[in-house]
This record gives C-alpha cells, structure tokens and sequence, in this order.
C-alpha cells in the first residue's frame, strides 16, 4: 500500500480474527514490552535468487518464502492495542522469528532439599574409602590379638604360681572338763596332834562344818589340839571351796592358782572353851609377795563371826593390829569382847594360818615347826 514502508510492501496482510470470549487458559509466550517508536528501518537489499527446496517424489521443488513476522495476540496484547487504538482497533503483536533467539531460555533446575542453600544434586560419594577405613581397623584388631595372645606369651611367658592350697581350720575338738583324781588327805602338821577325827558332812557349808566340829571338840583335852579330817559325801573337800565360804571377799580363780586342794582342820581347846583353826599352803610356783596382799581382804570380811563355835560380842573398834612376830613376817589379829576370842591369821614359810583364838594359833604354828621368840 502506499504509504507504507517498503520493507511491509509485498507481504500478505495478517487480518485480525475474533476470537471468542472464553474463560479458558490462553497459552503464555513470553513477551518483550513495546519498543519505542523509532524511525523507519532502510529498504531491504535485493536478495538473491533462493535455490527450489522441495520434497523428493513429491512434485516440483516449492520455492521458500521469505522470514516474515509472526503475529501473536495475547490478553496483553489486545489490552495495549485497545488501549493505543482508543477501542476502536485490536492489533496482534508482531514478531520476527530471530528475535525468539534472544529471548532467556528456561532451564529447570535441581530443587533442593528445603533449607539447603545448594540447589544443585549432591553427588554420591563412593564407599571405597570407607571399606577401606574398616578394612584398616579389622585387620588392626586382628592382628593386636593376635600378639596379645599368641606372641606375647611366647616372649614374655607368664610365671607360673603354686596354687594356693588352702588348709581348713582344724575341727574343733569337744571341750573336755578333766575331772580331777579325788584328793588324799594328809596332814600339813610335821609334830603330830593329839589324836585326829575324821568328820563326814552331807554338804559343804558353815552350819555343818561348826556342827562337825563341836562333837570333837567334847573330846579333846585342855591345851591340846586335835586334827579334823573332813570329806563331804566320803570326798576330800577342795581348799578353795572352804577358803570362799569362809571369806567370801577373796578372789576364788587366784585361789585356785596359788593354792594346793588339800588343806588341815584342827580344834584347841583351853578354859575358855574350843577354837577352829585352818592351815593352807601355796603351790611351789606361786609367790608369797603377790598372794599377800589378796589374803589382805579378810580383814573387811563381815562374814568372820560364823567361824566361831560360840557366840561374840562386838569386835574392837580399832579394827585388826599387828601381832605375833612369825620369822619375817607379822600376824595380823582382831580382837573380840568375849574372853579367848581373837581372829589370828599369818604366814608361815609357805603355809597360811588362821586360828580363832590367839592361843589355839600359836599351837597351831608350833605343830608346823615354828619356834615362838
């Protein structure tokens, strides 16, 4: 048409078709925005004859037609053209064919994992080094246990130890109580008595062993001692066993150390009537100095007027004295109201003496030996 430039001149016109109102999805092609308008380009150079292309079989060769533009009507499109045209008008966009090349491309991408920063694919590592990382500690351990337990000992052998025998303790044995022999009695006196009594008691007791003594006691001349041979139940009595009924105060197992089992009774009799005396003696082994001052306790006893055959008055307030002089060592006495009553008792070599009157002991002493001063 004239008017026109030349480079549209010779092109089929594209007329604009109605296309119908739907609420369809058009296709989306991505658009430039509107260039500006800009001046007329410069005619097109004459081309060259184009070679025939066509189909083989197919006819004659139909000749190619020249790159035209491409007319695309979108929403948009037909927006800007109404727009333009004052409504009037709908125009589709023209395209030429080379300018899709410049268009960006789309290129899809690796979606990530979410949050990861990377959207590209993680590569896969090979497990080669991993297998090899094991391979390494396998054979580590295996060959450290081996040396552990085969090499090892080889160089460094362990020392062999004797078993510990454990030897039980020995079973215990059943406590045997030895009964002692029975004891024979024989008199302590080196000058022998006026005559000696044997006396039977049913029981070893204060009351009985009075009572024995009394029926001697009948039959024994003025100033003369007779000796008692007691037994309980036909046995010789313990010493021991007398000491501690006869002065509770004293310590029986320290007896029973220093003491032999036998011991002598014996009764004098003068005008004030009859005197019990007792004579024990200590064991070879035992000490006179560390039995003494045990002995000492009979001097509290409360227990000392049930030796008596008669009945006392009260003793002297003054408690014991020092008495008759007996080689190195000194008799110890307590004095009583009642006429010939006096508790004497002293050491003589290894022979303790107790006598009830002062005068039945001095008897009692001159019968072991001693010479009074």
């Amino acid at each position: 048409m004239p008017g026109e430039p030349a480079s549209q001149q010779g092109r089929p016109e594209v007329q604009p078709q109605a296309q119908p109102q739907s609420q369809e999805p058009k296709p989306t092609f991505v658009t430039k925005p509107p260039l500006p308008s800009s001046p007329p380009p410069p005619p097109l150079a004459p081309q060259p004859p184009q070679p025939r292309v066509g189909r083989v079989g197919f006819g004659p060769d139909i000749p190619s037609s020249p790159p035209s533009d491409i007319g695309i009507r979108t929403m948009a499109s037909d927006l800007k053209s109404l727009k333009s045209s004052g409504g009037y008008d709908v125009k589709p966009e023209t395209f030429r064919p080379e300018e899709f090349n410049q268009e960006p491309m789309f290129e899809p991408r690796e979606i990530g994992l979410p949050g990861s920063e990377s959207t590209k694919p993680v590569p896969v590592k090979s497990h080669s080094k991993l297998l090899i990382s094991l391979g390494i500690v396998g054979f580590a351990v295996i060959a450290g246990l081996v040396i552990y337990f085969f090499v090892l000992p080889l160089i460094f052998p362990k020392k062999t130890t004797p078993p510990v025998v454990e030897t039980p303790p020995p079973a215990e044995q059943p406590l045997v109580v030895e009964t002692p022999l029975p004891i024979t009695h024989q008199t302590f006196f080196i000058t022998s008595p006026a005559g000696t009594v044997s006396m039977n008691l049913t029981n070893l007791n204060l009351a009985e062993v009075n009572s024995a003594l009394n029926a001697v006691a009948s039959g024994v001349q003025p100033q003369t001692i007779k000796e008692v041979a007691l037994t309980v139940a036909g046995i010789v009595p313990e010493a021991t066993d007398f000491m501690t009924l006869a002065f509770p105060e004293l310590n029986k197992t320290l007896l029973i150390s220093n003491f032999e089992r036998d011991f002598t009774v014996f009764v004098y009799r003068d005008t004030n009537g009859s005197w019990p005396g007792y004579i024990f003696r200590l064991k070879p082994e035992s000490s006179l100095v560390q039995v003494a001052g045990t002995i000492k306790a009979i001097e509290s006893s409360t227990n000392i007027a049930n030796l008596y055959l008669l009945n006392l008055t009260s003793p002297s307030p003054t408690g014991f004295k020092d008495g008759l002089k007996i080689m190195e060592n000194t008799a110890r006495y307590l004095s009583y109201g009642t006429p010939g009553a006096s508790l004497n008792y002293g050491w003589f070599n290894n022979y303790l003496v107790i006598g009830t009157s002062y005068n039945g002991f001095r008897e009692g002493l001159k019968l072991l030996g001693y010479t009074s001063q």
